[in-house]
């Protein structure tokens, strides 16, 4: 009678593909770090006063889920030209429920006076909120860690001896 045997198959992966693979989530995890830089920063920007002048709650959708976020908008000057606003703080804008971003609204009603936190390199990019704080300061340290944990196993795998060119 003839034996059968099973054997799982082996999986073996290259140096070049492993190199590639570590190589993108590099790039990718460097790809999200000039927003926390600019979060960062933002905390020493100069300050000018602006005005509330949009203040409202839209509905959005997400897979035909619907949810609401806040539009606000402000303007302010910097020297002798005027520039308009929208962004509250770095964080990514989030679909929620009314109630949370309703609170959030009523912080910033139509005429109210608001610092402007704005890049003196740039004084079009301007915040409300500067800073990392929230859920951006916890991202942004676990991007980190990924990107050193990456950078290393890649360096770790590149300068490894070639016994065989398989890993």
């Amino acid at each position: 009678m003839n034996e059968i045997t099973l054997t799982r198959p082996r999986y073996q992966f290259t140096r070049q593909g492993v190199l590639s693979f570590l190589g993108v989530l590099i790039i990718f995890g460097c790809a999200t770090l000039p927003r926390y830089f600019h979060a960062q920063k933002s905390a020493q920007w100069p300050i000018v006063p602006g005005m509330i002048t949009v203040s409202q709650l839209k509905v959005g959708y997400l897979k035909h889920m619907k949810g609401y976020f806040g539009d606000v908008e402000y303007s302010y000057r910097v020297g002798a030209t005027d520039y308009h606003g929208n962004r509250l703080s770095f964080n990514r804008v989030h679909l929620g429920v009314k109630d949370a971003w309703q609170r959030v609204l009523d912080g910033y009603p139509v005429g109210k006076v608001v610092a402007v936190y704005y890049d003196p390199a740039d004084p079009e990019l301007s915040v409300l909120e500067p800073g990392l704080h929230g859920e951006m300061e916890s991202i942004f340290k676990l991007d980190l860690l990924f990107v050193g944990s990456f950078a290393v196993t890649f360096l770790l795998v590149l300068l490894a001896p070639r016994h065989g060119a398989k890993i």
